[in-house]
């Protein structure tokens, strides 16, 4: 079973809070498990100015946010065991050289980038369905004060499971690619029913 949560936090309480950037949200999110060895994911949804929303997603239930709305609910397994869906993802799409990010990608090359890494993530996305549907940078400075710079790309389209298994561990609990502790990685999924 796996928890899906909803918080919305209003701008006042955002202010209030000092909920100002990305690592700020990241770090609102850890606060939601104080014991430190949950797995979790999550993104922030970037298409209203007038509030913070954001999808949440853990095997173990947060703790109650002491401020602004927050819904939680269960997600039986089952929900994960459909052959086809409908998906959208943020990703952080880069190549790595010596273990570091050192370029990010765009265009076609996002799109092979992620069809690479589906193979052991237990999904083929169906042929000409994947489309890029926003891109942006995330620049926050971290509690050492470094910057912190994470491009990332919103991709949606349908996807057909190949190993369930594969699936629900690779690509569900763990998410996708880098970054999934800023946002990236959440593989937000809706079946598609077989007429």
């Amino acid at each position: 079973m796996m928890y899906l949560s909803q918080i919305i936090l209003s701008f006042d309480e955002c202010m209030k809070y000092r909920i100002r950037n990305d690592y700020d949200i990241h770090q609102l999110i850890v606060s939601l498990f104080p014991y430190g060895n949950e797995r979790y994911l999550y993104y922030v949804d970037r298409s209203v100015s007038s509030y913070l929303k954001i999808l949440l997603q853990s095997k173990q239930e947060p703790e109650n946010l002491l401020f602004g709305l927050m819904s939680v609910k269960s997600i039986s397994d089952s929900f994960f065991k459909q052959d086809r869906y409908r998906f959208k993802v943020r990703v952080s799409p880069t190549k790595r050289k010596e273990g570091k990010a050192s370029s990010v990608l765009y265009g076609e090359e996002v799109g092979k980038w992620f069809s690479t890494r589906t193979q052991n993530l237990g999904f083929t996305v169906v042929e000409e369905s994947l489309e890029s549907v926003g891109r942006g940078v995330m620049k926050m400075r971290g509690s050492n004060g470094n910057l912190i710079t994470i491009h990332y790309e919103d991709l949606s389209g349908i996807l057909d499971v190949t190993d369930q298994d594969k699936f629900m561990h690779n690509a569900i609990e763990k998410g996708i690619g880098p970054s999934k502790g800023f946002g990236c990685g959440l593989l937000q999924i809706k079946p598609i029913k077989n007429n």
